[in-house]
């Protein structure tokens, strides 16, 4: 399974083989900063509402964004970034968070979306030149929905969100063509973020992060489950306990491996996570030495090597799992971005010039060769 998404506000790259690169071991990276794609994606992005990109099947990279309030797509003709039909969503109510997936007949598109009070997730997918929507709304109309995330399989788009009924459970459903089918529920009660991924047989894997109260004040736990097809019930997963909260991010390798960044932030705890359904215990990978968080994702490249995100300080880096570490293999000039893969390799990624500070600024897009 090889993920071709990542949602920059909370959460894929794949890395070509034949980049050349040394193990940091602390200075400042050296690794190529990449190919502007053209001046600007766009000139008015609102961070706060998150962007997304995803590397269509043609190859080229696909960019959702929020700007002036509406939900809008662009795709990277070779020489210029151009729109993908209209706006996506209701433009009286407001965007919250965007996820994107790339299925085997085009993009789709996930969003949260606030009106008064109500809490929706909305799901499109484009076809013929137009967005056209997957059922009403992700979410059950009686509970909210938060954080939407996907991932495509050969057996239906999955989807991942949180807010679901009893009070903010995850939710896991998968898109059978004609509606969306809810997977049972797990045992995820005050969730504030997921992750999702899948199974070689298409089954997902889920992660999701909840506080625990402590007598020194809140900690947080990530807990994960497998869906079992052949059970047809949940497996459990480990437990990952930590001191603040982050939303956590997945991967399933092509051996059936899961992996898991649960970040901290404390700078101890930061680490790529790996085990298997059944394991008792999650292993540590560590972290490039700079990190001084992993932002997600986590991904393949085309040797099966573990690829991470990470901001640096004021900038943020790629790097990728090898034999004595970490080693770092683009370097980008923001600390919180949006990545995605071709399948020759190229690492395609979308930032904002000011971070989070301001609603409406320009969003940029590089590609590493």
């Amino acid at each position: 399974m090889r993920m071709k998404t990542f949602n920059a506000m909370t959460s894929a790259a794949l890395l070509a083989a034949s980049l050349a690169c040394g193990v940091d071991h602390g200075a400042q990276a050296s690794a190529p900063a990449g190919t502007p794609l053209g001046p600007e994606v766009a000139s008015d992005a609102n961070p706060r509402a998150g962007y997304a990109v995803a590397v269509d099947v043609d190859g080229s990279p696909i960019v959702a964004y929020v700007a002036g309030g509406s939900v809008l797509a662009k795709k990277w003709t070779g020489a210029a970034w151009t729109q993908m039909g209209n706006a996506l969503n209701d433009p009286s109510a407001t965007p919250l968070s965007l996820a994107i997936a790339v299925e085997a007949d085009g993009p789709t598109v996930a969003w949260e979306e606030q009106a008064s009070n109500t809490f929706l997730v909305h799901v499109s997918h484009y076809g013929a030149q137009t967005w056209s929507a997957r059922a009403a709304q992700l979410n059950d109309a009686s509970s909210p929905g938060h954080g939407p995330r996907l991932v495509a399989t050969g057996q239906g788009l999955l989807a991942a969100y949180y807010g679901g009924s009893p009070y903010n459970q995850a939710v896991v459903k998968r898109w059978t063509g004609t509606g969306w089918q809810a997977f049972p529920s797990t045992p995820s009660l005050s969730a504030a973020g997921v992750a999702i991924a899948a199974l070689a047989d298409g089954s997902p894997v889920l992660s999701w992060i909840y506080p625990v109260s402590q007598a020194s004040g809140f900690q947080w736990t990530v807990g994960s489950r497998a869906w079992s097809a052949a059970a047809a019930g949940w497996t459990s997963l480990p437990d990952v306990k930590l001191s603040s909260s982050i939303d956590p991010h997945l991967l399933v390798d092509p051996a059936g491996a899961i992996d898991l960044i649960a970040d901290d932030r404390s700078g101890t705890t930061t680490d790529v996570l790996h085990t298997v359904a059944g394991d008792s215990a999650w292993t540590s990978l560590g972290r490039p030495d700079r990190a001084l968080s992993l932002n997600g994702p986590i991904v393949l490249d085309p040797s099966q090597r573990l690829v991470v995100a990470y901001s640096a300080g004021s900038q943020g880096a790629i790097a990728r799992r090898e034999a004595g570490g970490w080693a770092d293999v683009a370097s980008v000039p923001a600390p919180g971005f949006a990545m995605g893969s071709a399948a020759d390799g190229s690492i395609y990624a979308v930032w904002t010039d000011l971070g989070n500070t301001a609603p409406a600024q320009p969003l940029r897009a590089a590609v590493w060769k």
